[in-house]
């Protein structure tokens, strides 16, 4: 028996990845998952979830990244240490920077989105520029934003 198949009929199942256009996105964190970098480093596994999304949007609303939980002295351990403080930790009186994977859960972000060719040769979302997000820093941006529209351009 002969099959056709037409491609131009073809409809996703859901397993296609789909590219997130460039831009900044209020994200939620869905998911933190413990693991271990090929070097045996802690790492902490995300998955955010873009908050808000035209119904319209045929996009994936997830994104992933990873933080890797470089010992102080080493290159790139700031980029873990940055990322936790904009996510709202702080460290202790010595120095320590301690939490729970559960504070994690729900937390909001600003981020950046954008698109990179991994090691596959496949285009992937990436995300960076992480600023914690709190209901109290939108209302006061919808406010500078009004006192901005109050300006008389004349």
């Amino acid at each position: 028996m002969n099959y056709e198949v037409d491609l131009n009929e073809y409809e996703s199942d859901g397993s296609q990845q789909y590219l997130i256009p460039h831009g900044e996105y209020l994200m939620e964190i869905k998911d933190v998952v413990p693991g271990e970098s090929k070097k045996g480093l802690p790492q902490l596994k995300f998955r955010f979830d873009l908050v808000n999304l035209p119904k319209e949007w045929e996009y994936n609303s997830r994104v992933y990244t990873t933080i890797t939980l470089i010992p102080k002295g080493e290159r790139g351990h700031g980029i873990a240490v940055h990322f936790l403080k904009n996510l709202g930790f702080k460290p202790g009186e010595d120095g320590v920077m301690s939490f729970e994977l559960e504070e994690f859960m729900g937390l909001k972000v600003l981020a950046t989105v954008y698109q990179e060719k991994g090691t596959d040769g496949n285009t992937y979302n990436r995300v960076k520029d992480f600023k914690f997000w709190t209901p109290e820093e939108a209302s006061s941006q919808a406010e500078e934003s009004a006192d901005d529209t109050d300006e008389v351009p004349f």
